[in-house]
């Protein structure tokens, strides 16, 4: 009986590590099967001053994670794991080469939506 309490109290140590594990890698594989392995290209584009910039996946959920750090709406077991979630929705955007160019030509950009 010893072992099983042994192994129990390891599990209500490890809980949230676990969760949080279960966490990033649902959100990596849920955006990388609706957008990286998707037909359809999404792309927020902002143009300002004629010039065109790619909003990429990871800004906006970067700054949704921000907000939730700031802000709290849900208790923090629930923050917890949403946390986690938008960080894996997160790493799925370093599949990508272009992750950190944001400025792109406008020609581009318009021939990406046109597709």
């Amino acid at each position: 009986m010893e072992y099983m309490e042994y192994l129990k109290k390891i599990y209500n140590k490890h809980t949230k590590s676990i969760i949080s594990l279960f966490a990033v890698i649902f959100g990596f594989f849920l955006a990388y099967m609706f957008n990286y392995k998707s037909s359809k290209k999404q792309a927020l584009m902002l143009i300002w001053n004629e010039k065109c910039f790619h909003i990429h996946h990871w800004i906006t959920y970067g700054i949704l994670l921000l907000a939730m750090l700031f802000v709290k709406f849900f208790p923090m077991d629930i923050d917890y794991i949403a946390i986690f979630f938008i960080v894996g929705l997160i790493l799925e955007d370093f599949l990508y080469r272009d992750i950190f160019q944001v400025r792109e030509k406008c020609s581009k950009m318009c021939k990406f939506v046109n597709k």
